[in-house]
C-alpha cells in the first residue's frame, strides 16, 4: 500500500509557513514535490494517517548538486527534493527533524555514525545514505507551525482554496505572530547556556556527532527573529520561539576543532537592537577534568537590569566547574572595582556588587576570574542591558548583552 507524507515547512515566520503532500514513489513516476530552500528554515516530515503526527522512522537522504533529495521507503528516486539546500543553508546547519512517538522532536541522523553521513555534510554525487530519527532533540523553530495541506500542482498554479487558507489562519494562533511585550524602545539582549552544563566536553561527551546549543533572547524580540552562531569558521542558524528561547545542533567536529573554543552569536531583535552573546568552553582528554572554567549567570532573569532593580545591592551569581576547591577565590571587575568571594563546595558563588556600579560601568561588563586548586586559571565575561526611565514613562534599554565563559588553557 502507497504511503502518504508531509512535510511541513517552519521558516519561523507563520505567514511564510506551509504543509506539503507527498506520496510514496512519486519521486519513481517522475513526479517528486519540490521546495525552494530558504535559510534557517526547518523540513518537519510526517507520516499521513497516523494517531500521532510522527515522523518516518528511517529515510534515504543524497546531495544532487545543490539540491538535497529525500527518498522515503522502499523508494529508488525521491519524491521530496529541497532545491538549492546546500546553496542558502548556513553551513553545518541540518534543517530535516521529525516527531518521535515521545512528542519530542530530533533530527535525521546517519545510522552509521559518521560525519559524511551527516545531511550538511553529504558529497556531491555520492550515493543514498540511509538516516534515522533520532538525532539531537531539537525545538521546532519559530511561531506555531499551520496545518495547510495543499496539493502541489494547485499551489504553483495559485489556486490553493480559500477554506485551506482559513485552516491555517486558525491553526497560527495569536501567540505564533505577536512579539514579546515589552515597552516600546526596549532593545534585546541574548545568552548562550553554557555548554554541556559545565563548560567542559569531556572525552565520552565529544563521541557524540552533535551537540545542541540553547539560550535565551529577551528583551524586544519577536518569534522566529533569527540567531546566528559562528564556530570554527561555519555558521549555524537558529530561530527564536515564542518564549524567548532558540535550540541548534551543531557538529561535534566543530566544536572540537574551533581555533578558541568559543561559540559566537548574534541577533537583530524585532523591535530592538543588535545583541551578542559568547560562550567559551574546554576540551578534556580524558573524563576526569584537570582544568578549571568559571561561568556567570544573567545579572537578573531577563539580564536586563531595569530601573526598579537598579537599587541596593544586586548578588552576581555563577559557577566554578572542573578541577577546583572549595574556598577558591572569585573575583569580579565592575566599574574599575573589585569584588571577592568564595566558591561553595559544589562550585557556585554569590557576590554581592552595588547597583550603582553595574549602573555606571561604561561597558555594562562583569570581568570575573578564579584558579582553581590543582586546575588552572579561568576568566568569564558577562554583559547585561541597563534599563532607564524615560520622562514619558516608559522603559529604554542602554547596553546589549553578551555572555562569555572564558576558560583556562585557551589564552583568552
Amino acid at each position: 500500500m502507497t504511503k502518504q507524507y508531509k512535510v511541513l515547512v517552519n521558516t519561523g515566520k507563520a505567514e511564510n509557513n506551509k504543509a506539503l503532500d507527498v506520496q510514496q514513489f512519486a519521486g519513481d513516476k517522475g513526479q517528486p514535490v519540490r521546495i525552494k530552500a530558504q535559510a534557517g528554515a526547518k523540513y518537519q516530515l510526517q507520516e499521513a494517517g497516523t494517531a500521532k503526527p510522527v515522523g518516518p522512522d528511517y529515510i534515504k537522504v543524497k546531495r544532487v548538486g545543490k539540491n538535497l533529495h529525500i527518498l522515503f521507503e522502499d523508494e529508488i528516486e525521491a519524491s521530496l527534493i529541497i532545491e538549492d539546500y546546500y546553496e542558502v543553508m548556513p553551513e553545518g546547519y541540518n534543517g530535516v527533524i521529525g516527531q518521535a512517538e515521545n512528542g519530542s522532536f530530533y533530527e535525521y541522523i546517519p545510522e552509521d555514525p559518521r560525519e559524511a553521513g551527516l545531511i550538511p555534510e553529504l558529497a556531491e554525487g555520492g550515493r543514498a545514505v540511509n538516516v534515522a530519527l533520532g538525532g539531537a532533540e531539537v525545538i521546532p523553530v519559530g511561531a506555531a507551525l499551520g496545518v495547510l495541506a495543499f496539493n502541489p500542482l494547485l499551489a504553483a498554479l495559485g489556486l490553493v482554496g480559500a477554506a485551506g487558507a482559513a485552516a491555517l489562519a486558525a491553526n497560527q494562533g495569536d501567540e505564533a505572530t505577536s512579539p514579546n511585550q515589552s515597552p516600546t524602545g526596549v532593545k534585546t539582549a541574548l545568552s548562550i547556556e553554557p555548554i554541556a552544563g559545565d563548560n567542559i566536553l569531556t572525552a565520552s561527551e565529544q563521541g557524540a556527532t552533535t551537540y545542541t546549543v540553547k539560550g535565551k533572547v529577551t528583551g524586544q524580540y519577536t518569534a522566529g527573529d533569527g540567531v546566528e552562531l559562528a564556530l570554527n569558521g561555519k555558521t549555524y542558524a537558529a530561530v527564536v520561539a515564542a518564549d524567548g528561547s532558540f535550540s541548534v545542533p551543531v557538529s561535534m567536529a566543530d566544536l572540537k576543532a574551533d581555533p578558541d573554543t568559543k561559540i559566537e552569536a548574534s541577533i537583530k531583535g524585532t523591535g530592538g537592537d543588535t545583541a551578542t552573546a559568547a560562550q567559551d568552553y574546554t576540551l578534556e582528554s580524558g573524563n576526569t577534568p584537570t582544568q578549571t572554567a568559571l561561568s556567570i549567570n544573567p545579572v537578573t532573569p531577563d539580564n536586563l537590569l531595569s530601573a526598579a532593580e537598579n537599587t541596593g545591592s544586586m548578588a552576581i551569581t555563577g559557577k566554578v566547574t572542573g578541577q577546583y576547591a572549595s574556598g577558591d577565590i572569585v573575583t569580579l571587575t565592575v566599574n574599575g572595582r573589585t569584588f571577592s568571594g568564595a566558591a561553595a563546595a559544589d562550585g557556585t558563588y554569590s557576590i554581592n556588587v552595588p547597583a550603582a556600579d553595574l549602573a555606571a560601568d561604561s561597558d555594562t561588563l562583569i570581568e570575573a576570574t578564579v584558579t582553581g586548586t590543582g586546575g588552572t586559571q579561568a576568566s568569564a565575561l558577562q554583559d547585561y542591558a541597563l534599563e532607564s526611565s524615560n520622562t514619558d514613562g516608559t522603559d529604554t534599554i542602554e547596553g546589549g548583552d553578551e555572555n562569555d565563559t572564558i576558560n583556562g588553557g585557551n589564552g583568552n
